[in-house]
Formats: structure tokens, C-alpha cells, sequence
């Protein structure tokens, strides 16, 4: 492979959004007071989410056998809320029906009543029940759509490190789990409470209207736009409040948490503690911030919300003061007031609703313009995502010709390099802090990359090794099986051949995980533990070892050593340098460990400018 800098180009870093990480864009326009600021344009970027994951032909999603797809869910879910709807009209018109029972004192009716309550309120439980199960289902389906469709653009050779390093994209992990998560939980019921909501204000205002006259869908209709009005303009004064709380609450400890190695190096505990009070103490003015200006829109929403159901006599009361039903009976007239009532409350809530609804809206617009923006990214590194300065060898060398290697930020480290190396001739790359080497263009076990932290994969001991390429190995394969046992132990790993040594890690409060095994466990090859399991169980000098068996598995053409040994004893680097030397594999190293330079033939040198030194050793 050669590397040629004609066609290489830096990128100036660029920051991600200013806005805090844990507040989307929508969600933060709502606590600004901001509630229904939705952009035709946002709504296509949700029509696009949506579509994909209706659209989406990935196992699970689809319909197969008795799991029915996304697709026949969200039309049984939208029919199931229309029927609760339904039941809930009957279910509002049984109490009128007690009334105009009990109070003509007749038995019989009332027994009837009884009957019809009963069947009706279970009715209405069952649908209840039966549209959230159907609700969770299609958010799960669609979860399941959508973030299968975001880590196979993601998760790409070169995609996952430049999203990680130039930071175009702010915090993409929360976009592929949180905002994908929000936004698949409430769609369905947003879309169907859209749809609903408008028919049954029109229905209960026509309901409302032949009852009481022109006086109870006007006396509704203001009512609600008092409401609205009166909370606009209470909210904004304590939304930006919530906001900086909120805020304030995401920083308490995450920089203790992040940097509790470097405090405990320094000492600084009690520097840190006394910064720590002050954060705390500013969150609780904060807090109490929050508290005194909330109070007015607690009292004014708790106010609306009690005030309703008065409101409904009220408005009953015109028809019964002027007369209109003088014809009736007692218990016709209190039959008659539960049924007003119930009209007038209902046509309040329906609109309590939409204002609900508008603020999800917002809300899953805001997910979908982040989860869309992260796809066009997505799309911009992958239309280009093989460096076009990194070319395939035709003769089995290395070649580095006029490179100039920057950090993200732009920081030049290194210009017009250029060097060869053939096979065989192994390098060794020193220089201060900071200092990156060359990266690989191959998917293949020609060559592997070897990093200071390896990566544990979810798996056995024998994924462990046979990471990244285990595909092209069986596990069937008797000459692998003895060739894995053979590193492992080359390695100083035969402890980790013992299945006692991963039983004593098993516990349900890690969630230590074995699979795919019956019986008696013989070997450690097989047993299997998350990613964090073996971060914990391993110590950092075994998972180096662990990564340097993966070289001795898979005897690359050229191997890339990142500090891949600085965790492991002087003596243990020198063996196992020693058996790399055995393969025909060539050893690139990046280390500040002068004792490794006798096992290169050359070395090369990165001064503190952008100069270096290539020679012998």
C-alpha cells in the first residue's frame, strides 16, 4: 500500500451545536416559550423517518407468520383509538342514565344500567390496554427500522472515526438510542390524535350545540382560548428557567466523572469537592428559581383544569333557567344535565388534547430534523469514504510519499513525509505526544491494526482473537481450534482457558452473559461476556496480550502496533515481541519505549515541529 499527500486536504474542526446535548432543538424551543414553531420543511424531514421505517423490510419489521408488520399494526392501532373513542361516548352517558334510575326509583332500569356500565368500562379497559400493547409494539418495530438503518450507514470503514473526530455531528450515539427511542414511542399516537381530535371537536361541539344552543360551544371555545392565552404567557417565565436548571443538573459531575483517574493522581479532591459545593449551590438557586416562578402557572393550570367541570353546569344552566326543559321530569332533567355536562367537559378535554398533541409534535419534529441531519452526514462520508490518498501496493510494500499529517483541528504535526519499507523491514515510530500512525486501507487479515486500548467485542474468548475477520473462520475447524489454544498460551493467557476463571465473573449484577453451550464447559474458548464484562475482567495489560494474539492468529502481511504493549512488563514485551519477529509479518510500531527499537530495522523519528528523521537502526 502507499500513501500519497497530493490528494490529501485537512479539515478545519467544526463544532457541534451550541445547545446543550441534552435537549433537542424542538424541545428546547418549547421551554423558551416557543411551543408550535414547527417549519413545513421539518415536517418533511418526519414524513422521511416515518416513511423509512413503514417502509423497512428488516426481519421483525415485516409481517411473518404471526408477528404482524409495522405497517397492519399502525392501521389496527388508528382503529383501536377510534373505537375507544367510541366506547368512551357510551361510557360518558351512563352516569345520566344512574341518575335518571335512581332518581324515578326504578329498579329494573338501574339493574340494566349496572350491566351495560360493567360491560362497557371493561370494553373501554381492554381497548385501552390493547392500543398502548399495540402502541409499544410498532415503537419497537420502528425502533428496531430505523436504528438497523442508521448503524449500517454509521457503523462503516473510516464513517464511525471521522464522525468521532471532526465532530460535525453532536452526540450521535444519543441521536441512534434516544432520539430514535422518543421519537418511535409517540409517533402513532401523534398521528392518530391529529387525525381524531379535529372530527371529535366538530362531533362534541354539534352534541354540545343541540343541547345547550350557540352558548355551550362558544362558552367552550372561549374558554380554551383564555387557557392558551394565559398559559403563553406564563410559561415563558419559567421555561428558560427549567432550561438552565436543566442544564445545570447535566454538568453537577461529569467532569468528576470523566477525570476521577487524573484527581486521584493529583490529589485534588478537596479543590474538586469545593467546586463541586459551588455547582451544587447554583443548582439550587436554580432550583428554587424555578419553584417561586412556577408557582403562577401550577395555579393557573390547576385552576383551568378544576374549573372545567363547573364550567359544564354552567353552561347547562342557560337552557334549565330559561325554561326549555320545564317539561321534563326529575330524573329526565338530571339525566339531562349528566349528558350536557358530559358534552361540554368532553369538547374541553378534546381540546386540551390537541394542545398536547401540538407540543408532541413539536417535540418527535425536533427528533426527526436531529435524526435526519445525522443521515445527511452520514450520506456526505460515505459517498467518499475511501481516503483518496491511501492506494493498493502491486509489490508488497509501503510507501509514504510527500504526507502532511494535521489533528482535526487543523494542528500540522508532520510535512512532506515521505519513506519505503519493504517486507521484512520492520519500523519503529517515536516522537512526543500526540503523534498518529499511518492508517491502514485494508479489509483483510493482510493487515491489522493494534491500538493501545483494544477493543473487547461481545462475544467468546475465541471471538476475542478472531476479531475482526471471524467470519472466515470455523469453529469446527480442529487446526484453528489448536492454533487458538497455541496463542493464547504464547500470549501468558492459559488462565483464561479455564471455564472457573469466567464462572467466578458470573453474576446478575453484572449481567455476565454465557450462550450456546449444554452440559459440562471443557474450555474458556467458549463462554461468552459482554464488552464491558471483559473490560472488567481483564486487567489493560491482558487485553493487550489478548490483541497481540490476534497477530499471532492471523500472521498478517503488516501489522500496526499503536503503544500496543505499554501496559505489559519489560520482560513479557520482549517475548512477545520476539515470536512476532518469528512471523512473516511486517512490524510497524508507534511507541515511546526505547527498549523496542533494537527489534526494527529502522526507525522514525517526529520532532516536536513538523520535521522528522527516517534512518536505521
Amino acid at each position: 500500500m502507499w500513501f500519497s499527500g497530493n490528494d490529501r486536504k485537512s479539515s478545519d474542526h467544526e463544532e457541534g451545536s451550541g445547545m446543550s446535548s441534552k435537549v433537542p432543538p424542538a424541545v428546547h424551543k418549547f421551554l423558551l416559550g416557543d411551543q408550535f414553531n414547527i417549519k413545513l420543511s421539518e415536517l418533511g424531514k418526519l414524513n422521511r423517518v416515518a416513511s423509512l421505517a413503514l417502509s423497512s423490510k428488516e426481519d421483525g419489521v415485516v409481517t411473518k407468520g404471526f408477528s404482524l408488520g409495522i405497517i397492519p399494526l399502525s392501521i389496527i392501532l388508528f382503529l383501536g383509538y377510534v373505537a375507544a373513542e367510541f366506547v368512551a361516548y357510551f361510557v360518558g352517558l351512563i352516569p345520566s342514565d344512574f341518575y335518571l334510575a335512581l332518581v324515578g326509583i326504578d329498579r329494573s332500569y338501574f339493574d340494566r344500567t349496572m350491566i351495560k356500565c360493567v360491560f362497557l368500562v371493561l370494553l373501554s379497559g381492554w381497548l385501552l390496554a390493547f392500543n398502548n400493547m399495540t402502541s409499544e409494539l410498532i415503537r419497537a418495530k420502528a425502533r428496531l427500522a430505523l436504528t438497523t438503518y442508521t448503524q449500517n450507514i454509521y457503523i462503516k470503514k473510516y464513517t464511525l472515526s471521522r464522525v468521532v473526530l471532526e465532530k460535525k455531528i453532536d452526540n450521535p450515539d444519543q441521536r441512534v438510542t434516544q432520539d430514535i427511542d422518543k421519537l418511535a414511542q409517540s409517533f402513532m399516537t401523534v398521528v392518530s390524535n391529529i387525525i381524531i381530535s379535529p372530527v371529535l371537536v366538530v362531533y362534541y361541539s354539534v352534541k354540545t350545540w343541540k343541547i345547550t344552543e350557540y352558548v355551550g360551544p362558544v362558552a367552550c371555545y372561549v374558554y380554551f382560548l383564555i387557557g392558551v392565552v394565559v398559559t403563553m404567557l406564563l410559561i415563558p417565565m419559567v421555561s428558560s428557567r427549567v432550561f438552565r436548571q436543566e442544564r445545570a443538573e447535566g454538568n453537577q459531575h461529569v467532569l468528576i466523572r470523566d477525570k476521577s483517574e487524573e484527581i486521584s493522581f493529583y490529589g485534588g479532591e478537596q479543590k474538586v469537592r469545593e467546586e463541586a459545593q459551588k455547582s451544587l449551590k447554583n443548582l439550587f438557586r436554580k432550583q428554587i428559581s424555578v419553584v417561586y416562578y412556577g408557582f403562577p402557572v401550577s395555579m393557573a393550570a390547576n385552576f383551568f383544569s378544576y374549573m372545567g367541570s363547573s364550567l359544564s353546569y354552567a353552561i347547562v344552566a342557560f337552557p334549565v333557567f330559561s325554561g326549555k326543559y320545564d317539561d321534563l321530569s326529575g330524573a329526565e332533567l338530571a339525566s339531562k344535565i349528566s349528558q350536557s355536562s358530559f358534552m361540554a367537559m368532553y369538547l374541553i378535554y378534546t381540546f386540551t388534547t390537541i394542545i398536547s398533541v401540538a407540543r408532541d409534535l413539536a417535540d418527535i419534529v425536533g427528533y426527526a430534523a436531529r435524526i435526519t441531519s445525522f443521515w445527511d452526514e452520514l450520506d456526505i462520508l460515505n459517498s467518499s469514504i475511501a481516503p483518496s490518498w491511501i492506494h493498493e501496493s502491486v509489490d508488497e510494500t509501503v510507501q509514504v510519499v510527500d504526507i502532511s499529517i494535521s489533528t482535526p483541528s487543523g494542528v500540522e504535526l508532520v510535512s512532506n513525509l515521505s519513506f519505503s519499507l519493504k517486507k521484512g523491514d520492520h519500523l519503529i515510530i517515536t516522537g512526543p505526544n500526540g503523534y498518529a500512525s499511518i492508517p491502514s486501507n485494508d479489509e483483510s487479515p493482510k493487515v491489522l491494526f493494534i491500538p493501545q486500548k483494544p477493543y473487547m467485542v461481545y462475544g467468546s474468548l475465541r471471538d476475542q482473537i478472531v476479531y475482526p475477520y471471524g467470519q472466515l473462520v470455523s469453529n469446527s475447524n480442529d487446526d484453528s481450534q489448536a492454533k487458538l489454544v497455541r496463542v493464547i498460551k504464547e500470549t501468558g493467557l492459559s488462565h483464561l482457558l479455564k471455564p472457573e476463571f469466567h464462572l467466578g465473573f458470573i453474576n446478575e449484577e453484572h449481567m455476565f452473559l454465557i450462550e450456546d453451550f449444554e452440559g459440562v464447559i471443557n474450555s474458556g474458548l467458549e463462554i461468552t461476556h459482554n464488552s464491558a464484562t471483559w473490560d472488567s475482567m481483564l486487567s489493560p495489560g491482558e487485553q493487550q496480550r489478548l490483541a497481540i494474539a490476534r497477530i499471532l492468529f492471523w500472521e498478517p502481511e503488516f501489522a500496526f502496533l499503536d503503544e500496543s504493549t505499554s501496559s505489559i512488563s519489560s520482560d513479557a514485551v520482549a517475548s512477545l515481541y520476539e515470536k512476532l519477529l518469528e512471523l512473516n509479518t511486517t512490524i510497524i510500531s508507534v511507541s515511546h519505549n526505547q527498549n523496542l527499537i533494537p527489534y526494527h530495522k529502522f526507525q522514525l523519528e517526529l520532532d516536536s515541529g513538523i520535521s522528522f528523521k527516517f534512518h536505521g537502526v
